[in-house]
């Protein structure tokens, strides 16, 4: 009896260990990072948008980093899929079912050249072009971030969808 409470208490304190260390990597900052030294794992569903009319040489990403979906400011990109390195790493929240990020997006207030709206949004895999987001974000180039705008008049283009 004593022998298999020993073993069950041993299996339990191997799997708390295993969940906080899996944890704990999930929440990994990759910020000073090369792109090109990311895990290639992390690449599938990667998009990359040059922000060469914002800042030059800077662009943002789009990826997956240990099943967390995430948008990456880079710097020093020279070519279009090269290396940069990253200056900051925003973690989406969930994205649901049906739900894709969307690049495209616009307000009254934003609609300019120099400003970037990315959207979370229900596009239906493509069946519908234009889309309002759940949750929007702006790029601000000056603090290297995303602000949340209201997605109250966001309104996402879905032209270019690929599953």
């Amino acid at each position: 009896m004593k022998k298999n409470v020993y073993c069950l208490l041993c299996l339990l304190i191997h799997a708390y260990f295993l969940s906080v260390s899996n944890a704990k990597a999930e929440n990994v900052s990759y910020v000073g990072y090369s792109t090109c030294r990311l895990n290639p794992s992390f690449n599938p569903g990667m998009f990359r948008l040059p922000i060469e009319n914002i800042k030059p040489g800077y662009a943002i990403e789009y990826r997956r980093i240990n099943k967390q979906k995430c948008l990456l400011i880079i710097d020093g990109v020279k070519v279009i899929g090269g290396c940069g390195r990253i200056i900051k790493q925003f973690r989406l929240p969930k994205i649901r079912s049906g739900e894709s990020v969307q690049f495209n997006c616009i307000t009254k207030e934003h609609h300019q050249d120099n400003n970037i709206i990315i959207g979370i949004a229900l596009n239906k895999n493509g069946r519908v072009r234009f889309v309002k987001p759940r949750l929007a974000w702006s790029l601000n180039i000056d603090k290297i971030d995303f602000d949340k705008i209201s997605s109250t008049n966001v309104i996402c283009d879905t032209i270019g969808y690929e599953e």
